[in-house]
């Protein structure tokens, strides 16, 4: 049987943008497709700097803004497998922070805080990405894991484990995406691949899942 060529799905979602347009806007704050794709690769060299090996779980903690996204597809770039966690509830206190503690002890998976939100078990991600030498993205098997989304809560839908071949099969529709705390993860993985423009709701309202 003839092996499937490998690929890497980061990659493959910022492939299709142009170099100048708009990929990610939060707020004030915008990148382009050639500076996402760029910090994309450094954020995957402060995952190597951290220990993270390929196929290896890492979950992510924050509010859905733009270095939650950067981490995240960073993650996936090193062919690591992210998992997306909401940042805690006000009323969920330090009980929250130990639900993921309680997590990750009993798992080989690594953790990683964005916007300062939640339990930590490294410095604040932003301050390692400035002097990191980009990395090449790792190629992976397209059946292979190659992150997590959240649970569609509006929906009662659980989380869905998607493999690197998901970024092959997402159509060009160009426009700009707005993204709702219901669909955040996914959906901008789907604008990705289209080359649109993602306009990240990090401060939208959040609900106990």
């Amino acid at each position: 049987m003839e092996r499937a060529e490998r690929i890497n799905a980061a990659a493959l979602l910022l492939a299709r943008g142009s170099t100048p347009r708009p990929a990610l806007v939060c707020g004030q704050r915008s990148v382009s497709y050639g500076e996402l794709r760029r910090m994309v690769a450094r954020a995957a060299s402060a995952w190597h700097a951290r220990g993270v090996e390929a196929g290896e779980v890492v979950m992510l903690r924050g509010d859905h803004g733009m270095d939650h996204a950067i981490a995240f597809l960073g993650a996936m770039w090193a062919g690591a497998v992210p998992v997306p966690m909401r940042a805690p509830l006000p009323h969920e206190g330090e009980e929250g922070a130990a639900a993921v503690e309680f997590a990750l002890d009993g798992s080989r998976a690594h953790a990683g805080v964005v916007n300062g939100n939640g339990a930590t078990r490294w410095t604040p991600w932003t301050a390692d990405l400035r002097d990191m030498v980009p990395a090449p993205e790792r190629p992976c098997d397209p059946l292979a894991p190659a992150c997590w989304t959240e649970p569609r809560v509006w929906s009662g839908g659980r989380a869905r484990v998607l493999p690197h071949r998901f970024a092959l099969t997402l159509s060009s529709q160009p426009g700009v995406l707005a993204l709702t705390p219901a669909r955040t993860m996914l959906g901008m993985l789907r604008a990705l691949r289209r080359g649109t423009t993602v306009i990240l709701q990090a401060d939208a309202p959040r609900v106990p899942s």
